[in-house]
């Protein structure tokens, strides 16, 4: 008759120590994880591109001033899921034509 008690208390301890294992591994991890990034603390962090990297105070004064537009040359899907309030959409198959007459505008 005590044996069931006994293997009750040796599961409920098993899986007590395998918790505990668990959140001592685990915990580590998550205090290493960044935080959630949003479009007003992201960079962006990749090497080898070709624009121009800018802060977001910078960014935060051009649409303010509202003077500079602000291309973003993603397909139309990944602008549907978010996008900097204001920018304007070109897609990347249509980007070189756009930016080569802007170009030839700003030059003039």
């Amino acid at each position: 008759m005590n044996s069931i008690p006994k293997q009750s208390a040796h599961r409920a301890l098993t899986f007590a120590a395998v918790l505990a294992v668990f959140f001592i591994v685990l915990n580590p991890v998550q205090a290493q994880c960044q935080t959630t990034l949003t479009i007003f603390n992201t960079t962006l962090g990749e090497l080898n591109q070709p624009g121009t990297e800018i802060s977001t105070e910078d960014l935060k004064a051009i649409l303010l001033l509202a003077v500079t537009p602000v291309l973003d040359v993603r397909f139309p899907q990944e602008y549907a899921i978010s996008h900097i309030p204001g920018a304007i959409n070109i897609p990347p198959d249509s980007a070189a034509p756009i930016l080569a007459t802007w170009s030839m505008k700003l030059q003039k």
